[in-house]
């Protein structure tokens, strides 16, 4: 049987050598307006924190195996083994809890060390959405992929 992250890429036999997804700026992230974009998409998932974190994990994990690569905003690969660390520690209660900025937005900015979790959140729906950059070979640099 299919998990939903693998269904959601079209099954298990889409490679992704040479593409790429890339988080936004720190600045846009800590937004209250992006943070209940987010909240949003995650609630559309109709997922328990759970199911969530297991969809995040295995589309992160799932596209870096097939050659895909995480970048930051500035362009730097991210390690996987950021993501381990990053939801280690109660992430599916800190999910439940970003739910409920669905239908009441924060008030104030995100914290600085709940950034990178949003930031991997952001990327696995960039994954499933395929909004993918190309990352040449031969030079190193990203552009548009078309």
């Amino acid at each position: 049987m299919a998990t939903l992250h693998q269904i959601l890429l079209e099954g298990s036999e889409m490679e992704f050598e040479g593409l790429a997804v890339q988080a936004l700026p720190e600045r846009l992230m800590k937004t209250p307006a992006f943070v209940q974009a987010l909240a949003h998409r995650i609630v559309d998932l109709g997922m328990s924190g759970d199911e969530t974190v297991d969809f995040v994990l295995g589309t992160i994990f799932d596209f870096v195996s097939k050659g895909g690569v995480l970048l930051d905003a500035k362009g730097e690969e991210i390690g996987i083994d950021d993501i381990i660390e990053c939801f280690s520690e109660e992430p599916r209660r800190w999910i439940n809890s970003t739910k409920k900025w669905a239908s009441k937005p924060p008030k104030q900015r995100l914290q600085q060390r709940c950034v990178a979790r949003v930031t991997f959140i952001y990327l696995a729906f960039q994954i499933v959405d395929k909004n993918f950059v190309s990352v040449p070979k031969s030079t190193g640099e990203k552009s548009q992929a078309a």
